[in-house]
């Protein structure tokens, strides 16, 4: 009986951290498109090609 419990307990915490990190993840998600978006309607039709050729840069380099 103190097996399941304490497994119980444990796979709870557990859930509660993957939670906040999913959390996490959706909150960095939409900043990124909001100011992906910003971006975007700062810069003129002409920058769009530098701006995602930059955006991708970053990306692969992460």
């Amino acid at each position: 009986m103190y097996i399941y419990i304490y497994h119980f307990y444990r796979k709870q915490n557990f859930s509660t951290k993957l939670t906040a990190l999913y959390r996490a993840e959706a909150i960095k998600f939409i900043l990124t498109m909001v100011f992906i978006i910003i971006a975007i309607k700062w810069l003129f039709v002409i920058n769009f090609i530098a701006f995602f050729v930059g955006f991708f840069i970053g990306i692969s380099a992460e």
